[in-house]
């Protein structure tokens, strides 16, 4: 397998396990707060603990390792040079999820706090309060980087690029599919290009050259028509897959639902019934 295939892999790798470490963070806190309010209807908890154990049980998760945790996957989408957008719905929605832990965290340990009206307990609610504002900043940049990640190569990609285009793995026959050059060009990374790895065609089956230029993918649609070999790939990948495609004989009825099982599988399989609807919804 070529390094940068091996390297493409290890990253995405990377990138899942730190996204799923963070999610299962987040359901493990979740799990905690509703055994709590359940402690404290069957009278478990003291009256006046009752709030602060419920939201310190929810805020759980929202502490500093969640922020790194996030913050980490966003730098190796940066690394990556290109997977923004697949990774942009389950990014923002554990961040901003995280924040509102974070918020409940701090709120529990202030109420808790709140009893105790001496030198120790405004030291600890000073320290709690300050690493949650720190917490905060953190999965607020992680927003603020990851979207100009989304958004900076479709603002950057030339005019006039093909709106549709599919690309074949030449070793292991994995077809993927892109709405714009520009989500190709995110997707897959100039190591890749360099090496040759994938054989590109448009959306009338026309060979599409790929090249890098000053570290930039450029994309040019030749006069090569290859639509019987490029359905023939589509179809066999579709098998293979058990895609659901209107048209066999029409490349772009398989765009979409190429498309949405490539972003799928960037979601651990536990994650996939949340996946798929978003996979949808971004499209929209």
């Amino acid at each position: 397998m070529p390094t940068a295939n091996i390297d493409r892999r290890l990253t995405r790798l990377l990138i899942v396990s730190l996204l799923s470490a963070a999610a299962l963070r987040i359901v493990a806190a979740i799990v905690s707060g509703i055994a709590a309010m359940a402690a404290t209807r069957d009278g478990f908890s003291g009256g006046d603990s009752r709030a602060a154990d419920v939201l310190s049980a929810f805020g759980s998760a929202g502490d500093t390792i969640q922020a790194l945790l996030l913050l980490g996957a966003v730098i190796l989408v940066w690394r990556r040079a290109g997977a923004a957008t697949a990774y942009r719905a389950p990014i923002a929605v554990l961040a901003l999820v995280s924040g509102a832990l974070v918020v409940c965290r701090v709120a529990g340990f202030l109420d808790l706090a709140s009893a105790f009206a001496n030198a120790a307990a405004v030291a600890q609610q000073s320290v709690v309060i300050g690493f949650g504002i720190a917490d905060l900043v953190v999965l607020g940049a992680v927003l603020v980087a990851f979207r100009l990640l989304s958004t900076g190569a479709d603002s950057e990609a030339p005019a006039g690029d093909d709106p549709v285009l599919f690309a074949v793995d030449r070793t292991t026959g994995e077809v993927f599919a892109f709405f714009s050059a520009a989500e190709a060009r995110r997707a897959i990374s100039t190591y890749s290009i360099e090496d040759d790895e994938f054989a590109f065609y448009d959306d009338e089956g026309r060979v599409v050259a790929a090249e890098v230029v000053d570290g930039w993918t450029t994309f040019t649609v030749t006069d090569d028509e290859r639509e019987p070999e490029l359905l023939s790939h589509l179809r066999r990948f579709a098998a293979e897959k058990s895609l659901e495609v209107d048209d066999h004989d029409d490349p772009l009825a398989f765009v979409q639902p190429i498309n949405e099982w490539q972003w799928l599988e960037l979601w651990p399989g536990w994650m996939r019934g949340i996946g798929r609807p978003l996979a949808r919804m971004r499209r929209r």
